[in-house]
This record gives structure tokens, C-alpha cells and sequence, in this order.
């Protein structure tokens, strides 16, 4: 498995509580986000990744095309 693509961001976790939806900032700071496609057929599936500076794998998860439900974000948190 080689990296397709590094990335920096700061990560954030977005959850739904009773209709509401809520933002919390899971990095202090802006991170290495990893990017690998592990297949590509006959779905595409990329695994994401990212550690904070203590290398603590803080986002891990796989997207797989087609299938994964993608949205975009329309407003970002405030604060």
C-alpha cells in the first residue's frame, strides 16, 4: 500500500443528538492526512488516515466509490 496523496487539515467530527447537529474539533492543529486507494475494482475503496503529533491515529476510515454517501460542507463551525 503506497500514499496516493498527503494532505494537512484539521480534522473535526460532526454528530446528530436529538435533530441537532453538533462540531467538535478532534486536532489542536492541522495534521497529515493520508490518502491510499487499497482497490479499485469492482468498487474503488480508499482508506483515510490521519495521526496527530503524538502519531495517535486520530481519523480512520474507508470510502468506497461507488456507494459511499458524500456531503459537502455548507457552513463551517464557528469558534
Amino acid at each position: 500500500m503506497t500514499v496516493m496523496c498527503r494532505l494537512w487539515a484539521e480534522i473535526f467530527e460532526v454528530r446528530e443528538e436529538n435533530g441537532q447537529m453538533f462540531w467538535g474539533r478532534v486536532s489542536d492543529d492541522l495534521v497529515p492526512v493520508n490518502v491510499v486507494c487499497v482497490q479499485d475494482t469492482p468498487s474503488t475503496v480508499y482508506q483515510i488516515t490521519a495521526y496527530n503529533s503524538l502519531v495517535k491515529k486520530i481519523f480512520d476510515i474507508k470510502l468506497v466509490q461507488p456507494g459511499t454517501l458524500l456531503h459537502w460542507v455548507t457552513r463551517w463551525p464557528s469558534g
